[in-house]
């Protein structure tokens, strides 16, 4: 039996016990694939970082199986960007660059997600659509 934690919680809080002491982890972000003829499209829905980057490289690795001509990261529905997800979509990149396909293609996210992009100076260096929809020329 594990001892009990005395911690002293506001009106309105529950109590959160790390997974190892309860075997569950809240499911926090959601892959959602979409394919049309030579192009996929992931769009990320919840928190990107690195609880949840496993799952996103996972289906990355999966894609590079047989990679589509075209690839779209949707991050129009993320709610959360570490920097383990700013350091996958750099990879990302360079991978698709080097390799010469597939053509990367990133919708940008909220305000809160593309900060870190400008914060770090990489939001003019990734192929983000534009606001108008126009696609990256890269």
């Amino acid at each position: 039996m594990s001892p009990t934690r005395n911690t002293l919680l506001q009106p309105g809080e529950l109590p959160v016990q790390p997974a190892s002491e309860t075997g569950f982890v809240p499911d926090l972000l959601s892959i959602q694939m979409s394919r049309n003829d030579d192009e996929v499209v992931l769009t990320l829905v919840g928190e990107l970082d690195v609880a949840t980057g496993g799952r996103v490289k996972d289906a990355l690795d999966e894609l590079e199986q047989a990679p589509p001509g075209r690839l779209v990261i949707d991050l129009s529905l993320l709610s959360f960007l570490d920097s383990t997800g700013l350091a996958m979509f750099v990879g990302l990149d360079k991978r698709c660059r080097e390799n010469g396909t597939p053509t990367l293609e990133i919708r940008p996210g909220p305000p809160a997600v593309q900060r870190l992009f400008e914060l770090v100076g990489a939001a003019g260096r990734l192929p983000f659509s534009t606001a108008d929809g126009a696609k990256p020329t890269c």
